[in-house]
């Protein structure tokens, strides 16, 4: 709240700053939303990761397949696509998010957040486990029969990106030098003037 960071690039409004509210009001509103959620505990325990794990692995499968990097930022590296797509940074879902929110986001971002550029990520239960072996490899085919274990596989691996969590001033600089990528025609062969 004191210095809020940049999370969603494709946005054109930002969080303002509320430097004025002490730390001891702020911890008073901060227990007003976890009372209001039904969250009695000031902490909770930490998700933990195993990234040797075949959860791990097959979540980075999921996660390259579905090319999370055309939106999502990883720490500091920029998306593939226009910045009018660009999703929240994904080194920053640790820190923000709720592994069991994360999971359900997944699950239905339409749900979650209705008019969301999000899709749900394809998990590939339907395809026939020979063919899932073949295209997504031995991770994903071990869990090939649960979605809900293929869901929590790329939330783990979400849970596990890390790099800088603050890209304001690499989104700063691009959209100076690039803008937001709309697509915007100034020549056409109408002759407006002529209308």
């Amino acid at each position: 709240f004191k210095n809020p960071t940049m999370i969603r690039p494709n946005l054109q409004v930002r969080m303002p700053s509320f430097t004025m509210i002490s730390d001891n009001d702020w911890n008073t509103i901060i227990k007003y939303f976890q009372l209001k959620d039904g969250q009695t505990n000031p902490y909770e325990n930490p998700h933990l990761i195993a990234k040797n794990s075949t959860a791990y692995r097959a979540g980075e499968v999921i996660q390259d397949m579905g090319a999370c990097n055309n939106c999502h930022f990883y720490g500091d590296q920029k998306p593939k696509q226009a910045a009018l797509s660009w999703g929240p940074n994904l080194a920053l879902t640790k820190e923000r998010l709720r592994p069991e929110w994360l999971v359900d986001w997944f699950r239905d971002p339409q749900m979650i957040m209705p008019g969301t550029k999000m899709p749900a990520p394809y998990i590939p239960t339907e395809e026939p486990l020979a063919s899932v072996r073949e295209t997504w490899g031995n991770d994903v085919a071990k869990l090939h029969s649960d979605p809900e274990k293929l869901l929590e596989a790329l939330r783990d691996y979400n849970w596990g990106i890390s790099g800088p969590i603050d890209v304001s001033e690499i989104v700063k600089a691009h959209l100076e030098s690039e803008g937001y990528g709309f697509v915007i025609e100034d020549d056409d062969d109408w002759g407006d003037d002529d209308w």
